[in-house]
């Protein structure tokens, strides 16, 4: 059953409430890079790179693919079935840096959303809505503060430290709140 009630997304005050769409999904989450303070791009380009680190990935990636793709059923092993297909969006997105590609990279970051909303449409999961629950909690990730890999940190220190600190604002997105909201929606329609 698909559910066609508005789902509420006030990316700016007085907006009202209204469907989200791709376009608000990447706004979010370029306020969220901005936060962190990492790369925002004005216009289409390819991320930096060793291309050589990248095919390797890639390989390893197609591989691990393959080898879930190997005797998966896709009705008895839809999740299998969905991960290879995730796999291997990711391995073509990797690739096509490796070969400084931009429109193959194009190309594997619109398949990859693609098989991502299809995860959730195959599972009933109301995205939009848990998108921006998790940007709200992403939003009280500490300012500019990344780790080694480039993830933005939650808090610093112990979780003992974190509740006696004023800098850590963290606050967990309430995943188990908006699938419950989403589950009355549905039993109402």
């Amino acid at each position: 059953m698909v559910n066609t009630y508005p789902i509420p997304f006030i990316p700016e005050k007085n907006q009202g409430s209204r469907q989200m769409n791709l376009q608000d999904a990447q706004k979010m989450v370029a306020d969220f890079h901005q936060h962190i303070r990492t790369t925002i791009a004005d216009e289409p380009q390819l991320l930096p790179c060793r291309s050589h680190a990248a095919r390797w990935l890639a390989m390893q990636i197609e591989g691990l693919a393959r080898t879930a793709a190997q005797g998966v059923d896709g009705t008895m092993d839809l999740l299998l079935s969905r991960a290879a297909m995730s796999l291997e969006e990711l391995a073509e997105w990797l690739t096509a840096h490796a070969d400084n590609d931009l429109v193959a990279a194009a190309d594997a970051i619109t398949d990859r959303c693609y098989v991502l909303i299809g995860d959730a449409v195959a599972t009933g999961m109301p995205l939009a809505e848990l998108f921006a629950e998790v940007h709200r909690s992403n939003l009280t990730k500490l300012p500019g503060i990344t780790n080694g890999n480039g993830k933005a940190v939650a808090w610093i220190g112990t979780n003992r430290s974190r509740e006696k600190s004023t800098r850590n604002t963290y606050r967990k997105p309430e995943i188990a709140s908006v699938l419950s909201r989403s589950h009355c929606r549905s039993l109402k329609s």
